[in-house]
């Protein structure tokens, strides 16, 4: 096998890193296999000084991505490519975009909150219309209503595949008037003002967490998947909770909810950054549609843990209330 040295590495890395150069003419001109150029240019990423070539890493960061993409489904070099790029805060040029982003997602998500608030109390008013709604919703143990909330959650992942925004829009309405259901249910036990005590305390805490996730240089991405499991947990245990009816058994579990919501603001804001980034960075052609749906899936996340959380204070005020 053929060794070469440093500095015709680091030629090599820096002629493909040169405008309108793709890596076939230079595996050409250095007589080298486009596999090996990717390799190279991983490296020259990964070891670049961090305050001297923050943007030559950048660049070779995204002609890495081009090598992933080109030459084969090479899944573990994603994650690896996806994991460095974290690294990068917004360049100056990007806040601008970011930000833009930003207001699309939260815009979205107060039209989700004033829109699920608004049925919910519409629907609290009207017996006729909820009490149906609520027959089915806590129907064999609510697993028609689970159902259905898995069903629009593929209908919003099949928008985002074909690229339609407007499947997308319906997909997290739908999902939005679905959850108005048990809301209303929940709400016409509570006096207005437990109600607004809970959503003023829910505001305080969802901001604190969703600007530190925002502006936080910590890591918080890999804390998806315990996240995940930790609610998994606490739905299992939810269900014993319905049977077994302990009222003190029930309030660590909303205690346990709050913190697991409170955490899942922190980490779902700071991955509606790092996804704009990411599809920012990638090689991918984006359609203004593509972007559209990347902010409601921003903002359907925030609104999912934003009102679970109203929903954890609400159940815990009303048991301080009948205490």
């Amino acid at each position: 096998m053929t060794k070469y040295s440093d500095d015709f590495k680091a030629k090599a890395v820096a002629r493909y890193e040169e405008v309108g150069v793709t890596k076939d003419d230079v595996s050409k001109e250095f007589g080298i296999s486009p596999r090996m150029l990717s390799k190279w240019v991983k490296t020259a990423a990964q070891n670049a000084p961090e305050e001297k070539g923050e943007t030559t890493r950048l660049t070779a960061l995204i002609r890495t991505a081009e090598q992933i993409g080109d030459t084969d489904s090479n899944y573990i070099g994603k994650i690896e490519l996806t994991r460095a790029a974290r690294r990068f805060a917004p360049k100056a040029a990007e806040v601008p975009l970011l930000l833009r982003h930003l207001a699309q997602v939260y815009a979205i998500f107060i039209f989700l909150l004033l829109y699920t608030a608004g049925l919910s109390f519409y629907l609290e008013e009207n017996p006729g219309y909820l009490l149906p709604l609520v027959e089915f919703t806590f129907s064999w143990q609510m697993i028609p209503f689970f159902v259905l909330m898995a069903a629009l959650l593929v209908l919003l992942y099949h928008a985002q595949r074909t690229d339609q925004a407007w499947l997308g829009f319906v997909a997290i309405v739908a999902i939005a008037s679905g959850i108005a259901i048990p809301t209303a249910f929940m709400i016409h036990y509570f006096a207005t003002f437990v109600i607004i005590e809970a959503f003023v305390l829910t505001s305080i805490v969802y901001g604190g967490s969703a600007l530190f996730g925002l502006l936080t240089k910590s890591d918080l991405t890999g804390w998806g998947e315990p996240l995940f499991g930790s609610l998994l947990a606490l739905v299992i245990l939810g269900f014993f909770q319905m049977y077994f009816q302990n009222s003190w058994f029930a309030v660590l579990l909303l205690i346990g909810d709050i913190v697991l919501f409170t955490i899942y603001s922190m980490y779902d804001n700071q991955m509606i950054k790092i996804r704009f980034l990411d599809k920012l960075r990638d090689d991918v052609a984006d359609t203004p549609n593509s972007w559209r749906l990347l902010a409601m899936d921003g903002a359907l996340d925030i609104f999912l843990g934003f009102w679970n959380l109203f929903l954890d204070i609400l159940s815990l005020l009303g048991n301080d209330d009948d205490d």
